[in-house]
């Protein structure tokens, strides 16, 4: 992937100088799927974000592909058959980013006489979650007593539950399942992606109104003056920015008739110290008709998530997000956790359809994650909506809308494509598997025969890794490192901040950054953390 200064203007001239089929503009997980998409089809394809790659949605999502146990309720019967559908090929094509997890779903205890018909509605629900798809991960749903639960879940309070059930569903590092997927176009379908570009307005020949590429400029502060501002060729545009389609669907000559609804979510995380978690768990939410996940990520277990309109333009985790998430926990805990002992959060944006059905709910929790492909007579294909599991059918149908703009039939192969990189026997022996899967004998070869670990108590980290990230993943900032290819500035703060000083050092020998430079790294890397997870008040 594209990333030293070389490497980088390298990937940039192509952009300046091929003519491409397809521009996709936004680098999270739609992006990220249509270029695979439209690349294994045959289309020479390229990619821009104005930020990082998986820098906006894609970095902060629950980091579940799962059928979605509670849109059987607003019986979307359909949308839970594909996501299964596409949970199912995701455990077959990436076995080594997406994994099964098991969940519990305790039963609050209400003492009263209608008790039972809580148990027969969860029985229903699972029944038909098996049946539209779920069996296909190899266990059906069970009953299971508490002392189960406790083992599972230690802190429980069981004195709030009557009973549970046990099913399974699936987990993926997102930022790892975005950058396996533009890896995989780069790597084996000679696609184009670069960060931190930003689409700036279309052109159109002369005397047509047929989008014919896009005007361009570089927001890293690090990029060449000639590489600042450009214009992108291509015989058709398709937009996944998420949050943000709306602005550059205004630019088609007849801007499709959507309208985006953000809602907020954010997650906090806990050691396993403190939270103990083998298994994920479904719990209620005292006062409302929600439910919070607990969810375990390797020495860490984190909760989410919320769920509200996003107020103003600034997305960032407030306090009353915090306690929210805290209240909620608490209420199914033994002993209550508190604010001092959070270690990390993460804050995103989820850009829903709003419902223009006056009968159904308006709760941002009740909207749709449903997608929706809209074309333009000028070439702009438009994805909104949609959720991580579903990426690959989004990709497909924002393609399978592109061949009919372009007039070509082209056939999809991402149903059985795999994102997984050939690996060696020594692969699966070494501790970088966890972190990057198939991918880690290509990092091992960044880290041998270097003598450079830090020896962080709770994160250690051979800055090695920080040349792969460079060199094969695009990484050209502090949180870029930290936040998302190394996911402990949202697990961890308090090890992110103590590392930041080592890694910053190493990404200033690779990329010559001055000291002015490192300085606003870490200035943009502390704000940041700050907008994930504020200072207490």
């Amino acid at each position: 992937m594209a990333v030293s200064p070389d490497i980088r203007n390298s990937s940039i001239d192509r952009l300046r100088t091929t003519k491409f089929d397809v521009l996709i503009i936004g680098g999270g997980i739609t992006g990220a799927g249509a270029l695979l998409e439209a690349s294994s089809r045959g289309y020479k394809a390229a990619l821009i974000d104005k930020s990082d790659f998986a820098s906006g949605t894609s970095q902060a999502s629950s980091k579940l592909i799962h059928g979605g146990l509670r849109y059987l309720a607003n019986g979307e019967f359909a949308l839970v058959y594909e996501n299964l559908a596409e949970r199912t090929r995701l455990l077959k094509n990436a076995p080594s980013i997406v994994k099964p997890l098991d969940f519990a779903i305790p039963l609050a205890r209400t003492n009263k006489v209608f008790d039972k018909f809580g148990v027969a509605q969860y029985t229903l629900a699972l029944w038909g979650y098996d049946l539209t798809g779920g069996f296909r991960i190899g266990r059906l749903h069970r009953r299971a007593p508490l002392r189960t639960l406790k083992a599972m879940l230690p802190k429980l309070n069981l004195s709030k539950f009557s009973s549970s059930f046990l099913y399974r569903d699936a987990w993926c590092d997102d930022v790892r399942l975005t950058l396996a997927v533009i890896s995989k176009a780069q790597d084996y379908f000679g696609a184009v992606a670069v960060n931190y570009i930003k689409a700036v307005e279309p052109t159109r020949e002369a005397g047509d109104k047929t989008i014919s590429g896009f005007g361009v400029t570089s927001t890293y502060y690090g990029d060449l003056d000639v590489n600042k501002s450009f214009i992108i060729q291509a015989d058709s545009i398709i937009n996944a920015t998420g949050v943000d389609a709306i602005d550059i669907a205004s630019y088609a000559s007849e801007p499709p008739q959507i309208n985006i609804r953000p809602s907020k979510g954010v997650h906090i995380a806990f050691s396993q110290t403190s939270l103990p978690a083998k298994a994920a768990a479904v719990l209620p939410v005292p006062n409302d008709s929600r439910t919070i996940f607990v969810l375990p990520w390797g020495d860490y277990t984190y909760v989410g998530t919320t769920d509200t309109d996003l107020d103003n333009e600034i997305v960032a985790t407030s306090e009353k997000d915090i306690q929210y998430l805290l209240s909620a926990l608490n209420y199914s805990l033994l002993t209550p956790l508190n604010r001092q002992l959070i270690t990390g959060a993460w804050v995103g944006t989820r850009p829903l359809i709003e419902s223009n059905n006056p009968k159904m709910s308006q709760r941002t929790k009740d909207l749709s994650r449903r997608h929706l492909v809209l074309t333009s007579s000028d070439k702009m294909i438009t994805i909104v909506g949609g959720k991580l599991t579903t990426y690959r059918k989004m990709a497909q149908d924002a393609v399978d809308a592109m061949d009919k703009v372009l007039g070509k039939t082209t056939n999809s192969i991402s149903k059985t494509l795999s994102l997984e990189v050939p690996r060696t026997p020594e692969a699966s022996l070494t501790n970088l598997s966890t972190r990057y899967g198939s991918r880690s004998q290509i990092v091992k070869n960044f880290v041998l025969g270097q003598d450079s670990f830090i020896a962080h108590e709770t994160w250690p980290l051979d800055l090695g890794e920080v040349d792969y990230m460079v060199y094969q993943e695009g990484a050209l900032r502090l949180s870029d490192v930290l936040l998302r290819r190394i996911r402990v500035g949202i697990l961890d703060q308090g090890a992110a901040k103590a590392i930041a000083p080592e890694v910053l050092g190493r990404l200033a020998e690779l990329l010559n950054l001055n000291e002015d430079d490192q300085e606003r790294e870490l200035i943009d890397f502390h704000s940041d953390l700050k907008r994930e997870l504020p200072d207490e008040s």
